[in-house]
């Protein structure tokens, strides 16, 4: 198959059906002789910031001269941008050789009656096995919905499990309560790894603290953190932190948002951890990494004159989160905004008006 074709695959043959478990894809990744197996892995989960974070933590490794790869999901233009080795996403070519590749054997799985994975767990086996292959030094893996059950979760034993802002969002698969969405992001959690979780709600705190505990896994998250914002504007961020892990003075951070700051603090204190482990990360290569960092879709500025601002919050907390950040930015100007909200079943595009 062409670059094409095997899009096409994936979205017309294939198609977009969320399934639960892990069977699948571990059936898949077998037949590739487990590639997951090979690769040292940074696991990333949340309900918001596991983009952002993904993309901070990966620049900072990248500038500490690791080869590094990033598996986002979803995209915002190709699926390419899912598949990210030291800044550069996959060609056109090496896409469709991958899933030529992963179609080779579900089509061998289901000629044995053994059930086909999804889109999700095809593009995932094919990023392991990508990264494998390309033989990267880290590969830094987002979790595309939930934690327990999703095909990134075949990962044994991550050098550290991330867990980002945790709220309410896809309660059909995850649960009705905060609590049950925490503990099936919390899922990520593996025994002896040690886990940062980004400082929120008590009732996400007492849940991910109880998990790794029951795992013997080394738990961090860092509640009292003294900030000073010295500049906020949409040519970047300049704050510094301190807290039990790290103490940085004046980091610039070129991503916009309030909650860009939490998510950063959130990521130093990784790289703090990351540092014990004995990772090749300085003070130096870190603050290089943050400033290199970029993640597009969250306050992203399209135009200046006049100001147009592109953002992929797509729950509640994402939707408050930028309310709260936006006045930092517009400075009390009228200003007009298209919102676009995604139900269940269909999408409403909805206009408003209102001044900030």
């Amino acid at each position: 198959m062409n670059y094409m074709e095997s899009i096409k695959y994936l979205e017309e043959e294939v198609g977009f059906a969320s399934v639960p478990g892990l069977s699948r894809i571990q059936a898949l990744l077998k037949r590739l002789d487990n590639p997951e197996k090979k690769l040292r892995c940074i696991h990333v989960a949340g309900t918001n910031g596991k983009g952002s974070s993904v993309a901070m933590l990966s620049s900072v490794l990248r500038e500490s001269g690791c080869k590094t790869a990033s598996y986002t999901s979803p995209h915002l233009h190709r699926y390419n941008e899912r598949f990210v080795i030291n800044g550069q996403e996959i060609s056109d070519e090496q896409f469709a050789e991958e899933i030529s590749l992963m179609r080779a054997h579900c089509e061998a799985m289901a000629a044995a009656g053994e059930d086909v994975p999804t889109l999700f767990e095809i593009v995932t086996a094919a990023a392991f096995h990508y990264f494998a292959e390309q033989q990267v030094d880290i590969a830094v893996m987002e979790v595309g919905l939930g934690g327990t059950y999703d095909a990134t979760n075949v990962i044994e034993a991550p050098l550290l499990s991330l867990i980002m802002s945790i709220s309410m969002d896809h309660m059909d698969y995850l649960g009705n309560t905060l609590s049950d969405i925490a503990r099936e992001k919390c899922g990520i959690i593996k025994k002896n790894c040690p886990v940062v979780l980004y400082s929120q709600e008590k009732i996400v705190y007492n849940m991910a603290k109880e998990m790794a505990q029951a795992l013997s896994a080394p738990f961090y998250c860092e509640t009292e953190n003294q900030i000073s914002v010295h500049k906020q504007d949409f040519d970047g961020t300049i704050f510094s932190v301190k807290n039990h892990l790290i103490d940085y003075q004046e980091m610039t951070l070129p991503l916009s948002g309030d909650y860009q700051i939490s998510n950063c603090i959130t990521v130093l204190n990784a790289c703090a951890i990351l540092q014990q482990l004995g990772l090749p990360l300085t003070e130096e290569t870190i603050r290089r990494g943050i400033l290199h960092a970029s993640w597009n879709g969250r306050m992203e500025v399209v135009k200046k004159h006049p100001l147009v601002l592109l953002d992929g919050a797509h729950n509640a907390d994402g939707i408050a989160k930028l309310a709260q950040s936006l006045p930092h930015y517009v400075n009390g100007k009228k200003s007009h905004w298209c919102l676009v909200y995604w139900a269940i079943k269909n999408i409403r595009l909805c206009c408003q008006k209102f001044s900030l």
